[in-house]
Parts: C-alpha cells; sequence; structure tokens
C-alpha cells in the first residue's frame, strides 16, 4: 500500500526542515572542527617546531660529547658524533613520512637530509684523516710549528666545507618559511626563525671559572681578572681582559669577544671566543703565521 502523508505522525513539511537544519548543523561542526587548511596548517606547524627541536638537540648534544667521556678520546668521539648526527638525521626523516604536512615542509626536510648526509660524510673524512695524521705528528719528526700548520690547515678545510653546507640553502629554505607563513597566518604563528646570537654580557659572563680543554690544558678564569694555566710543561698565572675593538673593525673574520691572557713574562695569547655557555667554551687561535687552531673546552665543576 502506498504511504500516504496521514501515515506519518509528524508532517512532513516539519519533518524537512528537521533533516535540513541536521545536515547545516553537521556540516558546520566538520567545517569548524575539521577544516582542513587549518589542520593542515597546524600539523605543518608542529611538524617544523619538531625539526627545529632535534636540531637544537643535535647542537647542545654535540658540544658536550667530549665534556661526557673521562678523558678525551679521538676514536670515541668519532663514534658518538657520527652515532648522534645519524640519529638526527633518521627522525628528522621519519617526520616527511606524515600526510598531514604542507608538501613544501617536506621540501624543507629533503634539503636537511641532504646537509646531513654531506655534513656525515665530511666529518667522518676529516676524523679519519686527524687520526692518521695526529699519529704521524707524534712521532717527534716534526717541529711544534710544523704540527700547528697540518692542524690548522685541516681544521680550516672542515669548517670552511660544514660552513658551506650549512649555509648554501639558508635563502631557499627561508623563502619557503615565509610562503608558509603567508599561507597559514590565519591558523598559527609564523614560520620565520630568527638567528639566535648570544649577547656579549652573557659569552663574557660564562668565560668564568675553570675550564679543561680536549688536549688536557686546564685554564681557571677568575673573576677579578686574573687566572692560572696548567698543563704538562706549563704551570702558570696570569691576568686577563676582554677585548672588543675588532668585533665592527675586522670585515673579514667574525668576531664576537676577545678574551686577551697576559702572562708574567709579557706573552699574550689572545682567544677570540666563539661560544660560551654553562657547560662548553670554544675558541679559536690566529698565531703569528696566519694558522688558525680551533679548541673546545668543558667546565670544571668545583667539588665542595
Amino acid at each position: 500500500m502506498p504511504l500516504k502523508s496521514e501515515h506519518f505522525i509528524t508532517p512532513i513539511k516539519l519533518v524537512l526542515p528537521g533533516i535540513i537544519v541536521s545536515v547545516i548543523g553537521l556540516f558546520a561542526s566538520n567545517y569548524i572542527f575539521n577544516n582542513p587548511k587549518k589542520n593542515k596548517a597546524k600539523a605543518t606547524y608542529n611538524t617544523w617546531n619538531v625539526v627545529r627541536q632535534f636540531e637544537e638537540n643535535f647542537e647542545e648534544n654535540s658540544d658536550l660529547i667530549p665534556c661526557r667521556l673521562d678523558t678525551f678520546d679521538q676514536v670515541q668521539f668519532r663514534k658518538d658524533y657520527i652515532h648522534l648526527l645519524e640519529m638526527t638525521r633518521q627522525n628528522i626523516l621519519d617526520l616527511k613520512d606524515d600526510d598531514n604536512i604542507d608538501k613544501r615542509l617536506a621540501a624543507i626536510i629533503n634539503l636537511k637530509i641532504d646537509s646531513y648526509n654531506e655534513t656525515k660524510k665530511i666529518s667522518e673524512n676529516f676524523l679519519d684523516s686527524f687520526l692518521v695524521v695526529k699519529k704521524e705528528l707524534s712521532t717527534g719528526q716534526y717541529t711544534p710549528e710544523e704540527e700547528l700548520a697540518v692542524t690548522s690547515y685541516m681544521q680550516q678545510n672542515y669548517f670552511t666545507e660544514l660552513a658551506h653546507i650549512i649555509n648554501r640553502d639558508t635563502a631557499i629554505i627561508t623563502s619557503i618559511l615565509n610562503d608558509l607563513t603567508k599561507s597559514y597566518i590565519d591558523y598559527v604563528d609564523s614560520f620565520k626563525v630568527e638567528q639566535k646570537t648570544q649577547l656579549l654580557k652573557e659569552l663574557q659572563a660564562n668565560v668564568i671559572g675553570k675550564w679543561y680543554t680536549t688536549d688536557k690544558v686546564t685554564v681557571d678564569i677568575k673573576k677579578n681578572g686574573t687566572g692560572h694555566w696548567s698543563q704538562e710543561d706549563l704551570d702558570t698565572d696570569f691576568t686577563w681582559k676582554f677585548d672588543t675593538s675588532m668585533i665592527v673593525k675586522d670585515k673579514v673574520t667574525t668576531r664576537f669577544s676577545q678574551l686577551e691572557i697576559k702572562f708574567s713574562n709579557g706573552g699574550i695569547i689572545p682567544l677570540e671566543i666563539m661560544k660560551a655557555t654553562a657547560h662548553i667554551f670554544d675558541v679559536y687561535i690566529k698565531d703569528a703565521h696566519g694558522n688558525f687552531i680551533y679548541q673546545s673546552a668543558c667546565r670544571q665543576i668545583e667539588v665542595k
């Protein structure tokens, strides 16, 4: 028997608007809470922040590798550094598998993965070669000046290559991040990354303390402008001061702050501070022959 209007308890003219309203409500709920563009914006932004966190962790932990070894061992350092590099690379690569992220972020991840691959390659080559050369230099057939020249040449080449790998994609990554910001600014904060620069006061304040270098030199820098230098064939006091006069004047070499150490015999060692934190102290020295010598040191905690 065909259905007639009298068979419905609720008149059809009332049912239809109810169905329409329900459908519209469902659409509104879905649009508000499952906005595809908003979801992609959040997924992309969150993934980008994870990438940045992985990279910050890599920098912090790679700095601390020498400080976690009881005695600095070049072979163990190589193993730990390459392991950390590879794990960071893999963790960032895994983030690209998220289908919800914008493909432009995936492009940035591709660039970074390529950089990690090249960094691993040149780091392995440098550390392996350095071990061979150090062994050869330890035979006593070379003068200290020759040792410094070879060490400086290898370090300088490595840091030049590393700086190129780190900086070469900066422009394109910045451009992509700007585009992502324009696309999703209605839903998330800016994708732009402010370059972190250690404040001069912070840099200089962190220098104070006792440091132990990877080549077994103890440098105690006291707040009152005095200090003590101790190594196998040298044990002496010194005075020190900060010199920032070259920060603006030197247009070729990046200058942060120079720590000028003066010994009682009048000899001076100018340490160019690259980084100084609560745990590590990185410097380089440019000697009279133009050699650049890079050095890392770990803070020694006073046991009371």
